[in-house]
């Protein structure tokens, strides 16, 4: 962007423009971890997530979450792990319904 602007400064508008858009993105990023994260957890506190992560190999994981929500193999879900990152969220697929117990 600052090497658009120094060699091609005539286009200082679409400079913005894609800075703008960006800034929107981040803005509404952020917005839906707060809400996700921290009022929406707030309020349904007794039904709040679980989660379970074991290593099935050097490059796969497999995560198991106990939650109301349902899912269907092919699915995806963006999951945040507020102990790792408080605002970056990964995309998982859903590769099986399990209906078995942890404790």
């Amino acid at each position: 962007m600052i090497s658009m602007l120094v060699h091609r400064p005539e286009r200082y508008g679409w400079v913005l423009a894609g800075l703008l858009l960006w800034a929107l993105d981040r803005i509404a990023r952020v917005s839906r971890v707060i809400f996700n994260h921290l009022i929406k957890t707030v309020q349904d506190r007794p039904d709040h997530p679980r989660a379970w992560v074991e290593a099935l190999s050097s490059d796969t994981i497999r995560l198991t979450i106990t939650t109301t929500q349902t899912w269907l193999p092919g699915n995806h879900a963006y999951v945040t792990a507020p102990g790792i990152g408080k605002i970056a969220s990964h995309p998982f697929s859903i590769g099986a319904r399990g209906q078995r117990e942890r404790g």
